[in-house]
Order: structure tokens, then sequence, then C-alpha cells
């Protein structure tokens, strides 16, 4: 998969995306969850960047979501409610 290390949290928004997680390795090196991780970037447009923890060991990248029309970025903005509210 191919990895953008121009696109950062600092960036993403300016560039339509969205930090989403950080992609981290096992004790084995491995990356977690590489299949869900290849599904997003392949059907849904992600893209993988330079990672928010900057840990090059355990966490070397990020996924960063593209932000769609209408979306809200502000991640201090509640995306759900409770019952009742």
């Amino acid at each position: 998969m191919p990895v953008d290390l121009t696109l950062t949290c600092g960036n993403a928004e300016k560039r339509g995306y969205k930090w989403e997680i950080d992609v981290i390795r096992n004790e084995q090196g491995d990356f977690e969850y590489l299949e869900d991780i290849a599904r997003f970037v392949n059907e849904e447009g992600y893209k993988i960047g330079q990672s928010w923890a900057g840990d090059l060991q355990f966490a070397p990248y990020g996924l960063y979501k593209p932000i769609r029309k209408g979306e809200s970025t502000d991640s201090t903005k509640k995306e759900t409610t409770e019952l009742g509210e």
C-alpha cells in the first residue's frame, strides 16, 4: 500500500483528510489489522500518512479518513448523542 509521508496531522484537514488512527505493529513487527486497513484504503479512499504518535517503531503510520462534504472536522464536537438528550 502506498504511504504519503507528506500527509500529517497538521496538514490533513487542508488536504481533505482527518487523522483516524495510528497503524501499529505487534511485538513480532507485523502490522495489526492490515486487511481492514487495506480495505479502507482501496475501497473507501483513506490514505496512509505519518502517525500522530510519532513512534516509528510501534506506530510508524497513521490512517487518514477523507472528509466528506458536510462532515465536521472538529474533534471536540460530539458526534453522537445520548438517549434522552
